[in-house]
């Protein structure tokens, strides 16, 4: 015997389609949205990374790969060497930068990737001293590395410590 429908049941919808839709918009605030939902948490994450909502790299292992970064060639003569503190990847992290003798406007560190992208990622960064946020720094990237540089001259012979930002590449 077909299911009855009843006259409030949008037409496409049988009854019992209607009752579990109606019991996941009343239940899944109070229970969580996950524990109706019969998508495995693979299957969330390649949807999101399908639609461009989270990098696929970090599902991927991209993100396992550690950077190298350098000195740009606008961080004066002899700066110390960038560092990239323990725990970044290719996907985020955090890297300090200090100049040597007659710094100028232009390039202060030179991150390249331990595994290159296929396409040149987005790179987002963000100032974490002082010293940093006062530069106007903006951000170049390739498939291979990305190039962080300063629209005002830093000031000469700094600490690896005093120009520090984080990054999130995607």
């Amino acid at each position: 015997m077909a299911a009855q429908r009843a006259t409030t049941d949008p037409p496409y919808l049988h009854r019992r389609e209607w009752f579990s839709k109606l019991a996941v918009q009343l239940l899944g605030d109070t229970l969580g949205p996950d524990m109706l939902d019969p998508m495995s948490i693979e299957d969330k994450l390649l949807r999101a990374a399908n639609l461009g909502l989270i990098n696929p790299q970090d599902i991927f292992g991209q993100n396992a790969s550690v950077p190298t970064a350098a000195a740009g060639a606008n961080a004066g003569g002899s700066p110390p060497a960038p560092v990239v503190v323990a725990g970044s990847t290719d996907g985020r992290g955090r890297i300090t930068a200090g100049t040597g003798s007659a710094p100028a406007a232009g390039s202060l560190v030179v991150v390249t990737f331990g595994t290159p992208y296929a396409v040149a990622p987005f790179v987002q960064i963000t100032p974490t001293t002082v010293g940093m946020a006062n530069l106007l720094e903006y951000v170049t990237a390739t498939t291979t590395n990305f190039t962080v540089l300063l629209q005002a001259a830093p000031a000469a012979a700094q600490a690896n410590t005093i120009y520090g930002f984080n990054y999130r590449v995607s």
